[in-house]
């Protein structure tokens, strides 16, 4: 079975698309004088007193639902990150359910917003996996078919041997030589021994996908911490914040499509 389904495909591209689709067509239905994209956030697009803000706000939604569906898709991500993508796509949700007031930004807003980006911070950093790594390779030693019968004949052919060299005892019998015995136990390899044989404790595994190593999901949320900081310097000393919030929310849609398509594509064949 794939990493991922197909459906998880279709919403991981869904979402970086209904973002720019909507921006794009929001934007233009603004005045000249009323949006800059440097100057004002996405928020605007969709505040109280917008023109066409049903424009932002169904993509708002939209994007929630994608990223929520791709959360119940990416079943090989580990359940902390997995549940912060599909929180944050209720958030993204929520936060069209909680608009500005013309342009203004109110608390609702301002904490749906907040656990959105918190969220789509932190769940790539707790979405790794580490890899089983290699399996340790044991040999099964070598069976010793006649080892039960020498040890039940030793101690009777050590007997006799005393038995004869009493005064008085009979000379002892003309013996047939003793046949050449077999190597000693574990001298020879087994058939258990041999490549190919099962000797193997189990098969060699490989690490985890790359997209899921720790120390990419690390990476992915610093990147994000950085420019969601970046925004929040941006948006205190009312310079522009509209850059880097667009660049923090376009980093943080395109990479759950980064993940499903790195797991969808990177996926071995089974043995």
């Amino acid at each position: 079975m794939p990493p991922v389904p197909w459906w998880t495909i279709v919403s991981a591209v869904i979402a970086p698309v209904v973002l720019a689709t909507g921006v794009t067509v929001a934007a233009s239905r603004q005045p000249a004088d009323g949006y800059d994209p440097l100057t004002s956030t996405l928020s605007a697009l969709a505040a109280h007193g917008a023109t066409d803000r049903w424009v932002m706000t169904t993509a708002v939604v939209l994007l929630g639902l994608a990223h929520s569906v791709t959360a119940l898709g990416l079943r090989a991500v580990a359940p902390p990150g997995r549940f912060l993508l599909g929180l944050g796509g209720v958030a993204t949700a929520l936060v069209a359910a909680f608009p500005q007031a013309d342009g203004h930004g109110t608390n609702s807003h301002a904490v749906v917003a907040g656990l959105a980006f918190g969220t789509f911070t932190c769940w790539p950093a707790l979405a790794g996996r580490r890899g089983p790594g290699r399996r340790a390779v044991t040999v099964r030693p070598a069976r010793d078919p006649v080892g039960p019968a020498r040890a039940w004949w030793q101690p009777r052919r050590t007997a006799a041997a005393a038995a004869r060299s009493r005064p008085g005892a009979p000379p002892a019998p003309a013996t047939l030589p003793r046949p050449a015995t077999l190597p000693e136990f574990g001298a020879l390899p087994g058939p258990a021994a041999l490549p190919g044989s099962g000797a193997l404790s189990g098969p060699e595994t490989e690490g985890a996908p790359w997209p899921l190593r720790p120390w990419v999901g690390l990476v992915a949320s610093a990147v994000s911490v950085g420019l969601v900081a970046w925004f929040v310097v941006e948006l205190v000393t009312h310079a522009r914040p509209g850059l880097p919030e667009t660049a923090a929310v376009g980093a943080m849609t395109l990479w759950p499509l980064v993940v499903v398509l790195g797991l969808r594509l990177g996926r071995t064949p089974g043995p």
